[in-house]
């Protein structure tokens, strides 16, 4: 497995590093990590359509 830097926006700016297969895999994990560690946030985003998803800016292999 490698590491990738993930920027996204859920509501707000986060970077997270992500061990995973390959970039689709890095984004697939990601947006479970968001769904497990933010339930009560995204819970209230929900009613929002336009932060509703998970939006990500960049991914890149390796730690930044």
């Amino acid at each position: 497995m490698k590491n990738f830097t993930v920027w996204f926006r859920v509501g707000m700016d986060f970077k997270e590093t992500i061990e995973a297969e390959d970039v689709s895999d890095a984004q697939r994990r990601l947006v479970l990590r968001v769904e497990d560690y933010f339930p009560d946030y995204v819970g209230q985003i929900e009613d929002c359509p336009s932060i509703k998803a998970t939006h990500i800016y960049d991914i890149v292999e390796g730690e930044s």
